[in-house]
């Protein structure tokens, strides 16, 4: 198995994982996690329409509330598969939405593109987090702003089933994520601060979120504002 380049496993294992995770995504963004999530969004980026990206977007769960919050959004995903649920359902609701195939550590934009740059649970998941924060600091315009939605992996989840960071266990992929050896959020904030963002962070309360596919982990958010 590694002997198949690094990108192409992560890749495929999301290929595969597409239509599973889309479930999960609307469990997670059903009406009483949506205004949650939006209210984490709205602390972070202010209410002023901006020009987001959405990094790692997956099936476009973060995009679509974005979309729906007023702002103009490009969403990048590594998976085809993932981007077309992204896509179809941008369509169903009307969403003008910029999905596009895209590298998170390498991104396909000029500098000083967007407002902000967004990312749910998808640090973790890079092998070279510090390079995919210098490209999200490169296309952030002045005094942008960059939103890591994320959680500590590294906690089983329950009834037997199997989560990512397990499966990426099998794929032979975890070691080759730093981020899942660091103590977090605090090591987001360090790095953050590094590139010289103003950094505030906070753990996330999902106890009274029943229907949240993966209460089991430390939530939080970070959110870095360009100094200057």
């Amino acid at each position: 198995m590694k002997t198949v380049p690094l990108k192409s496993r992560i890749r495929q294992y999301w290929d595969d994982q597409a239509g599973e995770y889309d479930g999960a995504r609307h469990r997670e963004h059903g009406m009483k996690q949506k205004g949650h999530w939006q209210d984490l969004l709205r602390e972070s980026l202010g209410t002023a329409p901006l020009k987001v990206l959405d990094v790692g977007t997956g099936t476009g769960a973060i995009a679509l509330l974005l979309a729906e919050m007023g702002h103009e959004v490009s969403g990048i995903d590594l998976s085809s598969d993932m981007l077309e649920v992204g896509i179809r359902d941008a369509a169903i609701g009307g969403h003008a939405i910029d999905f596009r195939p895209g590298d998170a550590e390498k991104l396909d934009f000029p500098a000083a593109s967007f407002d902000a740059v967004v990312s749910r649970h998808l640090l973790w998941t890079l092998p070279h987090p510090m390079t995919a924060l210098r490209e999200w600091k490169r296309v952030l315009r002045p005094r942008g702003t960059v939103v890591i939605l994320d959680g500590d992996w590294s906690v089983p989840r329950t009834q037997g089933r199997t989560g990512s960071l397990e499966a990426y266990r099998e794929f032979g992929i975890e070691d080759e994520l730093p981020m899942q050896r660091l103590v977090r959020p605090a090591a987001d904030v360090e790095m953050l601060e590094r590139l010289d963002f103003t950094v505030t962070s906070k753990v996330l309360d999902l106890s009274g979120h029943a229907g949240s596919a993966m209460r089991h982990a430390k939530r939080f958010v970070v959110t870095g504002r360009l100094r200057g």
